[in-house]
């Protein structure tokens, strides 16, 4: 079997494919052992190896997710602690 992804535009991510943020999500921000999380994680892991696999140009570059008022501090621990608690490989980066 195969896939064809058609897309309108001349680049990926600038018709309805811009919908999706992009990314190649980790699994940090759903209660664990639920099926999003066993989803993310999995297939985080099978997609990349894919891409490997394929020789599909990619970069592991990670991300940022920001407090960017004190306030919500708070919420940006949770994720963390959701993160780490899903077994997710999280690194808190601190600066005030």
């Amino acid at each position: 079997m195969s896939v064809v992804v058609i897309e309108k535009e001349s680049r990926a991510g600038e018709g309805v494919s811009s919908r999706n943020s992009g990314v190649i999500h980790a699994g940090m921000y759903y209660p664990n052992k639920s099926l999003k999380t066993q989803f993310c994680i999995s297939g985080n892991a099978l997609l990349y190896k894919y891409a490997e696999l394929k020789n599909i140009n990619h970069r592991k570059i990670g991300k940022y997710i920001i407090a960017t008022e004190e306030h919500e501090l708070g919420k940006l621990k949770n994720i963390y602690d959701q993160g780490i608690t899903n077994g997710v490989s999280l690194k808190a980066l601190l600066k005030r």
